[in-house]
């Protein structure tokens, strides 16, 4: 019985190291890496046409917060859906959006500066799918709202 308690406990072990790697990387032309700062769930109602609101967030300088949906899971997208994704922010600030599909391959859909901001996509293929927010500014950023809606 110990050595079986011992081996569930290395595996959850391993298992959250791998997750943490997939979660700090990123895959696009840039071949940059940006760490996952934090996750946040959504309220999410589980049908296609739905609309969830993003909640309130802090976003330190350089890092990534990725929405997930209100069980912790990614959001199931059919393939040739589009997303609209939007960002209120308290104050001017520059961000990357887009989206991360379940193999932790990250696509930015848009760069920008401002308080205010928006980006509309077609997911290629049905899967799971979480959203992100980088902050490229030189301080912390706050998201007072947003929406998120395919």
């Amino acid at each position: 019985m110990k050595k079986w308690k011992m081996m569930v406990i290395v595996a959850v072990m391993i298992y959250m190291s791998m997750s943490n790697q997939a979660e700090a990387s990123e895959v696009d032309s840039n071949k940059i890496s940006i760490p996952i700062l934090e996750t946040v769930w959504v309220d999410e109602n589980v049908q296609q046409g739905s609309r969830m609101g993003v909640p309130q967030s802090s976003i330190g300088s350089g890092k990534t917060i990725s929405f997930l949906d209100s069980s912790g899971s990614m959001f199931y997208v059919l393939g040739g859906t589009t997303v609209n994704f939007t960002v209120k922010l308290s104050t001017s600030g520059s961000v990357q959006m887009g989206y991360i599909n379940n193999s932790g391959t990250k696509t930015r859909t848009y760069s920008g500066t401002g308080s205010s901001h928006s980006t509309s996509f077609t997911i290629p293929v049905t899967g799971y799918y979480r959203f992100y927010v980088t902050n490229q500014s030189s301080g912390t950023l706050q998201i007072t709202g947003g929406t998120i809606s395919f």
